[in-house]
């Protein structure tokens, strides 16, 4: 008999064969022998509608909530786009465990099996550029620090004829042992 692999029907899967056109008997599985009588016979498919599942979006640190996103089992859809946020970090897409690795982007498409699917957000750290102005002294390099990060307190720059006093931030002298870099500065 025809099994799945051969029979489709969108949003339904093939359950059984049957001899009884209301398919009152016991009926046979997709796939299995049947034993041809000496006459015509015609069998009936007896399909059965697939069951929604579900896409639950984990926000794995960020912050925010997202509706679960329901799909009829064996059809495809692109994933709802992420709304969840998290301080210093960017989105980079979905994993299937907390720490996974990324397999679905951000509205990526997605077919759906016979069991509901949970999904992690995947994030990466920002990363700040610091330009250090030494006022008409010497160039100090530039760092790249990751979000939350404290920057390194580079050589004091020199100029003829004056003394270093401090590095400052608008009106704040900067604290290289508690100040901590949230955006390019």
């Amino acid at each position: 008999l025809e099994s799945e692999a051969t029979m489709y029907k969108t949003g339904y899967h093939l359950e059984s064969w049957h001899e009884e056109s209301d398919l009152s008997d016991t009926g046979y599985e997709p796939g299995a022998s049947y034993p041809m009588p000496a006459t015509n016979t015609t069998l009936y498919a007896k399909w059965v509608l697939n069951e929604t599942r579900y896409v639950i979006f984990n926000n794995n640190g960020g912050s925010g909530t997202m509706s679960n996103q329901g799909i009829v089992e064996g059809n495809s859809a692109n994933l709802s786009a992420n709304t969840f946020t998290r301080t210093g970090y960017a989105f980079i897409g979905w994993a299937l465990s907390e720490d996974g690795e990324v397999i679905y982007e951000d509205e990526a498409s997605i077919t759906m099996g016979a069991s509901n699917i949970n999904l992690y957000a995947q994030w990466t750290i920002n990363s700040f550029t610091v330009t250090f102005d030494s006022n008409g002294g010497s160039a100090i390099s530039s760092q790249t620090i990751e979000y939350g990060g404290k920057v390194t307190k580079p050589t004091n720059p020199t100029r003829t004829g004056y003394t270093f006093s401090t590095w400052v931030r608008g009106s704040t002298v900067w604290d290289f042992n508690n100040h901590t870099v949230t955006e390019n500065m």
